[in-house]
C-alpha cells in the first residue's frame, strides 16, 4: 500500500548570522526544533536537494580570510590565554578523559584561540585620544561607509584532534542593536561577512591539521535563550532503556542526546548551536562530503576565573553517508515515530507557499512518499 504523506513542513525562518528573537520559552523550543531540523537536513542531503534548507548551502567565504575581515572593519587578534582549557574553563576533567591536550600554543599545547571585532577597541584618534567604538567606521567593499558594530568572537582550534572551539560571542545584529540604539538595526548597515561559522571556517584554515573535523564545543554558554532550551530538554526527554534520567544539567561526563529526536535538533537550531549546522552545511566541498552532528553532549564545569559553572555543548561530528544512498531515511527525516511507516520510497520537489517581503524567510511544503 501506498501513502502520500503531505504536510510535512519546514519553516526556513532561517536568516544566515541573525540571532533569534527573545520568545516565551516553549515558543523558542519549537522555533529552535525548527531551525535545527532545517540545518540537519542541509548537512546530510547533497546539493542540489541540500538547497531546499539552507540557500545559499555553499558560502560565499572561504579561505584565511584576512583581506575580507579587514575589509569589512574587523580587527584580529590572538587570545592565548582563553585556550588553557584547563587552569581558564575548567574542562581539564573533560579534556584529560577525551585524551585532549588543554594547554594553549603559548604554553606549548597545540590549541590556538583567536579572536574577531567589529571596530578596534585599541584604536587611537588623530591627536592620540581613544577613538570610541560607537564612533568608529570603515569603508565597505560596496564603497559605503558603516557604523561598526563592537560584535566580537572568540574561537579556538585544536588541529590535533579536530576541535573547534566556541567561546565568548556576540553577534552584529545583538551588538548593534545596543551601540546604534536601533532595534531593530538595517539589514543594510551590517557587515555582509558576520557569521561566526565564518570566522570559525577562517580561523580552521589559518592552523595546518591533518585531522578531519571531529567536534565543536560551545563552551561556557550563558545565552539565556540556549540555556531556556537546555532546562526544557533536560525536563522533557526520555532517556534510552537502563540510562538513569536526570532533571539538571550534571558535571563531566554529562548527558548525551542521540540525534534522533526534536531533543538534539533544538539544540542545533539553539544561538549556541547554528554555527556548527552552518559550517558543515556550507563547507561540504572543502570538508569533503557531508558531515553530520550524530551526538550531543552537555555538562557543566566550575570556570576557576569567574566561579561560574555554566553549561558546555560538545557537537560530535561523523561523516554522513549520502541521502540518495543508504542513509537511514526515517532517522534522517525524523518520520520514525510515525506508526506503520516501514520505508520511504521519496520526496516530491517542494513547494513554496509564502515567501517574506525581503526574501529571507520561506514557507515550503516537503511531500515524502512512503510505504505501509
Amino acid at each position: 500500500m501506498k501513502l502520500i504523506l503531505a504536510s510535512v513542513l519546514l519553516f526556513s525562518w532561517l536568516q544566515t548570522g541573525a540571532a533569534t528573537q527573545q520568545l516565551p520559552t516553549q515558543n523558542e523550543w519549537w522555533y529552535s526544533v525548527c531551525r535545527g531540523s532545517r540545518l540537519n537536513q542541509a548537512m546530510v542531503w547533497s546539493p542540489p536537494h541540500a538547497n531546499d534548507f539552507l540557500d545559499p548551502i555553499n558560502s560565499p567565504w572561504d579561505g584565511l580570510m584576512h583581506q575580507e575581515l579587514a575589509q569589512w572593519g574587523y580587527a584580529e587578534s590572538e587570545r592565548s590565554q582563553l585556550c588553557d582549557f584547563g587552569t581558564f574553563w575548567g574542562l581539564g576533567r573533560a579534556f584529560a578523559s577525551l585524551g585532549i591536550d588543554p594547554r594553549s600554543n603559548f604554553n606549548h599545547g597545540p590549541n590556538r584561540c583567536f579572536r574577531v571585532s567589529h571596530g578596534d577597541p585599541t584604536s587611537k584618534q588623530p591627536d592620540g585620544r581613544p577613538w570610541p567604538i560607537s564612533e568608529q567606521t570603515y569603508i565597505s567593499p560596496d564603497g559605503r561607509s558603516n557604523r561598526v558594530t563592537g560584535a566580537f568572537s572568540d574561537i579556538g582550534v585544536n588541529p590535533d584532534t579536530g576541535v573547534v572551539f566556541f567561546m565568548s560571542r556576540r553577534s552584529a545584529l545583538e551588538s548593534s542593536k545596543t551601540l546604534w540604539r536601533q532595534d531593530p538595526p538595517s539589514w543594510r548597515d551590517l557587515p555582509a561577512l558576520r557569521s561566526s561559522s565564518d570566522f570559525a571556517w577562517a580561523f580552521w584554515n589559518r592552523v595546518p591539521h591533518f585531522t578531519p573535523i571531529t567536534a565543536f564545543w560551545s563552551v561556557s554558554i550563558n545565552n539565556r535563550q540556549t540555556l531556556n532550551i537546555l532546562n526544557l530538554a533536560f525536563k522533557t526527554y526520555k532517556p534510552p532503556l537502563g540510562q538513569q534520567k536526570v532533571n539538571s544539567i550534571q558535571d563531566w561526563p554529562g548527558t548525551d542526546f542521540e540525534i534522533t529526536s526534536k531533543l538534539t535538533d533544538n539544540t542545533v537550531g539553539s544561538p549556541n548551536g547554528i554555527a556548527t549546522g552552518f559550517f558543515l552545511a556550507q563547507h561540504k566541498r572543502q570538508l569533503g562530503g557531508n558531515k553530520m552532528i550524530f551526538k550531543i553532549t552537555v555538562f557543566k564545569a566550575l570556570q576557576p576565573v569567574t566561579d561560574d559553572d555554566f553549561p558546555t555543548i560538545i557537537f560530535w561530528v561523523k561523516d554522513a553517508r549520502n541521502i540518495h544512498g543508504d542513509i537511514d531515511w526515517a532517522q534522517s527525516l525524523n518520520v520514525s515515530s510515525v506508526i506503520g511507516i516501514d520505508t520511504v520510497e521519496g520526496m516530491e520537489e517542494p513547494r513554496v507557499l509564502r515567501r517574506s517581503v525581503d526574501g529571507k524567510s520561506v514557507l515550503r511544503e516537503h511531500v515524502v512518499r512512503v510505504g505501509l
